[in-house]
């Protein structure tokens, strides 16, 4: 039996019986009769299930698969892909998993009303989610990496604090384009705000050696002491805490004096320059404390 008719034609039992099928103009579909069978365009349905075809007949998917069990005892399922794994447990104290037909094979049982327990499974191929376990573990794991990524990232910038409580230093900073400024960092936040808006670098000296008389007096004014700050931070002067011999003092301002008589025999016992002088180390700290 071979008629053609469109896809959304109707046909009743008795078009089937008297062999009449209405005609169309154009066909959608191709109907024919099979052994044990009825084929639909590419879907072939027998008394025992419904298959995909191809053109010349050959099966390429089964789609559904009933069982006969008895006259009165016949269902089907829906035939699900070899690789999917699907199933369904009943909750209990009992959960075997069997592999000795090369499947997995998981079952389960329970009685009464107790909580129930489960066996985690396991061989599973790795960047396979297989449970609301392992997607649980996996979300968590990434919420604690990026957790403690953004707490790095926060104590790299003091606690998540920072101190602006204070003078800005940076003379360029009315021409930071003008001047090609470059803060060269490549580290923190914390050091690139830094670099802008409070640089801070070591003041130098400028006032270099002295020539004093000999018996020059106690307390006498030897040189007041000079220097710059790339900040032009204000500069404060003394002498260093190696300095023991105390006999040179060095007042705030930068202002020298002597702190003792000048004598050849104290005063020319270091070689300063290819001759005898008096070794004096000075410190020069600008308000950042550098």
């Amino acid at each position: 039996m071979d008629r053609q008719d469109k896809a959304d034609t109707t046909l009743s039992a008795s078009d089937f019986h008297s062999n009449q099928l209405p005609r169309r103009e154009a066909s959608f579909s191709r109907v024919s009769g099979e052994d044990n069978a009825i084929r639909v365009g590419n879907i072939l349905i027998t008394t025992s299930s419904i298959e995909v075809v191809n053109n010349t007949g050959q099966i390429i998917k089964q789609l559904v698969q009933s069982r006969k069990n008895s006259e009165s005892d016949v269902d089907a399922e829906v035939v699900l892909p070899s690789d999917l794994l699907s199933g369904s447990l009943i909750p209990g104290n009992n959960i075997t998993i069997d592999s000795s037909s090369g499947d997995y094979v998981i079952s389960s049982t329970a009685s009464g009303s107790g909580a129930s327990t489960w066996t985690e499974l396991s061989g599973i191929p790795s960047g396979l989610i297989s449970s609301s376990e392992q997607i649980a573990s996996d979300i968590s794991s990434s919420f604690t990496a990026a957790s403690q990524s953004i707490a790095a990232d926060i104590a790299s910038l003091g606690g998540g604090t920072f101190d602006g409580n204070r003078v800005i230093s940076n003379e360029n900073l009315g021409d930071l384009f003008s001047n090609s400024v470059n803060p060269g960092t490549s580290g923190s936040l914390v050091d690139f705000i830094n670099a802008v808006f409070y640089p801070n670098s070591g003041p130098s000296i400028s006032t270099g050696n002295q020539t004093i008389e000999e018996y020059r007096a106690n307390g006498a004014s030897i040189v007041t002491l000079s220097g710059t700050d790339p900040e032009g931070q204000p500069i404060t002067f003394g002498t260093a805490s190696s300095y023991t011999d105390d006999l040179v003092r060095v007042a705030s301002n930068g202002v020298m004096t002597l702190n003792a008589l000048a004598e050849s025999s104290s005063f020319n016992t270091d070689s300063v320059s290819g001759g005898h002088g008096h070794l004096v180390t000075v410190t020069a700290t600008d308000s950042f404390g550098t």
